[in-house]
């Protein structure tokens, strides 16, 4: 393996660059939280770029930011993982989206999402893998502790922006229209509306009564148990003396048990939880200053290209055993939350790219979607009350979603048996969509596409490659359309009020006097991005107006 050498290194500001040229660009910064990588933290420690892969220029006053980057203004930026470097420059001046910008990373992903394993995108990755060059990272740690420059730090700010520099030259080779595409149109100005996110109003008083009321309940139910219920051990022991023949203290193996001991112990686990995920520290960690909390968001972390969110990951946030936690999130006096989000989106995706006429003609009517598949399978009418329903929502959701036999069985509480006879049932009544599964599995393609284009590399010799065959183009599409939404949407607004971007949800925070307007506005927007993904079949989007993301009808 080859080790790169030194560039000339030059302390001062590069010269004005112009539009034929190609800059890498590199920030480095001491004190960085690692948690929380995208997150503006930490002391500034310098920017540096190069234009030719030989000539580094670095400068290390954030006073001269703004001017470095007036000469960089008019070449093409490159970037290794530009939401990092942006939201850090952003810190000391301006910086408005543009499209001559190349993110290494991002482009990577598109490329060859699947391909390699998820923790394969390091600059250090791509620069082994196209130029059999070792990038030397350990000096990446002592800018964490060590607030001083040396001329080791030094080296190895220059030969990250150079080692970025050759990795886009030589992905210009490979990269096709078609992942091209998907990056202009979709993924990089995706990334710029989630940069501008206002982020969302927390009311930290009622999270922390919250957080109160979980940490009293996990122990007053701890206490009066003579075991420790963390310990597997001694939960295993204990339910064994009271009778119940387990091995394991499993979630299933006690929710089947009648055993108070077991409920109790499901009790405490579900509070103690609760409150060390959602307690104290995640204010003290997420909420900052201004009451607001900004994670940190991307646009195609995921195999399927879905976006993705962490410090902290808000599309966790529970909803349906309590529903209380997203009453904490608030709009600001004076505004409220705009909540939309596409009904049954991956279905209707996945009756569009079977063609199963039967399916489409369900959702193109005005019915109750699950009740009417019920009808098809069972020959009966059904209540929204009946269990049935519950169920046939959770294949027909889950089937674009890897749902598998023992995950239904598991939140039913049926037999493996029984959900599998579920899952068959639904197959043979809509035989477009099984035959849609089976042509992957038959066929067994190299990739697979959305309807936008975005690949998904198949690993024929990976467990569940049948299921990520099946399910990426659906989930991937899916994806996709929520961020043209989100694109769209805020290209017709004149700016970004989108607080949060949940899976298949949009949230705004408008003024109050604006709702009736942007709500009009979200609402036609999502429903001519899904029609264009499905033309076929009718969109459909449930869209309110409240003061908090629980008000969502």
């Amino acid at each position: 393996m080859n080790i790169l050498p030194t560039p000339n290194i030059y302390t001062h500001l590069p010269p004005q660059f112009t539009k034929d040229d190609k800059v890498a660009i590199d920030v480095e910064l001491f004190g960085l939280d690692p948690k929380r990588l995208h997150r503006p933290s930490g002391r500034f420690g310098s920017v540096a770029c190069t234009a030719n892969g030989k000539d580094v220029y670095i400068i290390f006053s954030s006073t001269e930011i703004k001017e470095f980057l007036t000469r960089c203004q008019d070449a093409v930026w490159i970037f290794h993982n530009s939401p990092f470097d942006i939201a850090h420059l952003r810190r000391w001046t301006q910086i408005e989206p543009r499209k001559r910008l190349w993110d290494t990373l991002l482009i990577e992903k598109i490329m060859f999402s699947g391909y390699y394993n998820n923790n394969e995108y390091g600059l250090n990755d791509l620069f082994r893998r196209y130029c059999s060059i070792y990038l030397e990272k350990s000096e990446q740690k002592k800018f964490e502790i060590d607030a001083e420059w040396t001329p080791e730090k030094i080296e190895y700010a220059a030969k990250d922006v150079v080692a970025t520099w050759m990795v886009y030259h030589e992905q210009k080779k490979i990269i096709d229209d078609e992942c091209m595409q998907v990056y202009k149109q979709i993924d990089l100005p995706a990334m710029w509306v989630t940069l501008g996110f206002m982020g969302v109003k927390v009311d930290t008083e009622k999270w922390l009564e919250l957080a109160s009321k979980n940490t009293g309940l996990a122990k007053e139910i701890g206490d009066e148990l003579d075991f420790n219920p963390r310990s597997s051990k001694q939960t295993v022991e204990a339910l064994n003396k009271e009778g119940m023949d387990v091995v394991s203290s499993g979630k299933r193996a006690l929710e089947r048990s009648d055993n108070e001991t077991a409920k109790n112990v499901l009790e405490f686990r579900k509070y103690a939880k609760r409150s060390s995920t959602y307690g104290e520290k995640w204010v003290e960690q997420f909420v900052e200053a201004d009451g607001r909390v900004y994670a940190s968001w991307q646009v195609s972390e995921a195999i399927t290209g879905r976006m993705s969110c962490r410090a902290p990951n808000l599309q966790n946030i529970p909803v349906r055993e309590t529903p209380e936690y997203r009453e904490c999130f608030i709009a600001d006096k004076g505004n409220v939350f705009v909540i939309a989000d596409w009904s049954a989106q991956e279905p209707r995706i996945a009756a569009y790219l079977s063609g199963d006429k039967k399916l489409i003609s369900i959702f193109n009517s005005d019915k109750d979607v699950y009740i009417h598949v019920a009808k098809e399978m069972f020959n009966e009418t059904i209540t929204k009350e009946d269990k049935r329903r519950a169920e046939i929502k959770e294949i027909v959701i889950g089937a674009c979603n890897g749902l598998t036999e023992y995950g239904l069985a598991n939140k039913f509480d049926i037999t493996t048996e029984e959900a599998k006879e579920l899952f068959d049932m639904y197959f043979e009544t809509f035989p477009g969509l099984y035959n849609y599964r089976e042509k992957v599995k038959n066929t067994r393609p190299q990739f697979i596409q959305t309807i936008c284009g975005r690949k998904t590399w198949l690993n024929h010799y990976a467990w569940g490659w049948e299921r990520l065959g099946c399910d990426s183009p659906i989930q991937g599409s899916a994806s996709d359309a929520m961020k043209l939404a989100m694109i769209e949407f805020t290209e017709k607004w004149g700016g970004n009020v989108i607080v949060l971007a949940i899976h298949d949800e949009i949230v705004l925070e408008v003024p109050e006097s604006m709702a009736k307007l942007a709500k009009q506005m979200l609402e036609e927007t999502m429903v001519d991005v899904a029609q264009r993904m499905h033309p076929d079949i009718q969109a459909k989007v449930s869209i309110s107006i409240g003061k908090s993301w629980s008000d969502k009808k």
